[in-house]
């Protein structure tokens, strides 16, 4: 998350660079360079704390890559292509989601699938710097996945991706679908409740 976060402020730096230079009517690139640097090489500060956390691994346990290794063995997750994991989550649920008490992968389903709807509201009306975070970040959880329930964990994962609360908030202000929002929290809130009760796979 940390890489993903220096990659929006990277494109954070570049827009406002071009912003002001469309502002001043600058036409030399120079001092457009110039100014995007520094920029460009502050936006890189979230890197440090994911070096200061692998260092940490490297000087306690002389092995950096120990908590990657243990996220694949113990957790059993591994880095897929997002389309593979999407796929896969979609066959899942159209295989499972009719059996009693396996309706997690499907509700898995369809909750990733309306958080990338509301991306592309993210993409298409918010800065670049969050469309940039936004999709990263959705990519990334996609591209993190475990092979019996490809998009486990997903739907919360995605909760604090925070511009797609907005992208809801805006689609919202309609009377219509404010009703259509809270209807299907309220479905989504009874359904969960029922799996909860009735399954042990709560993720």
């Amino acid at each position: 998350m940390g890489l993903i976060v220096a990659l929006a402020l990277a494109a954070e730096a570049i827009h406002q660079t071009g912003e002001q230079r469309r502002q001043r009517d600058e036409r030399s690139w120079r001092a457009a360079l110039a100014t995007a640097a520094p920029r460009l090489g502050a936006s890189a500060l979230p890197l440090a704390g994911i070096a200061g956390y692998l260092l940490f691994w490297q000087v306690r346990y002389h092995d950096w890559y120990r908590p990657i290794s243990l996220e694949k063995t113990w957790w059993q997750r591994g880095i897929v292509p997002p389309w593979q994991s999407l796929w896969r989550g979609l066959d899942l649920a159209a295989r499972s989601g009719s059996l009693g008490g396996q309706g997690w992968p499907a509700f898995d389903f369809v909750l990733v699938a309306a958080g990338l709807a509301l991306g592309i509201w993210v993409a298409v009306r918010a800065r670049p710097v969050y469309a940039v975070y936004t999709w990263g970040a959705m990519l990334f959880v996609l591209a993190d996945s475990w092979s019996q329930r490809p998009l486990a964990s997903d739907p919360r994962y995605l909760v604090v991706i925070f511009p797609l609360a907005w992208a809801l908030a805006r689609l919202s202000r309609r009377q219509g679908w404010h009703d259509a929002v809270v209807a299907c929290s309220a479905a989504s809130l009874a359904i969960v409740s029922w799996l909860f009760l009735t399954t042990m796979s709560v993720y």
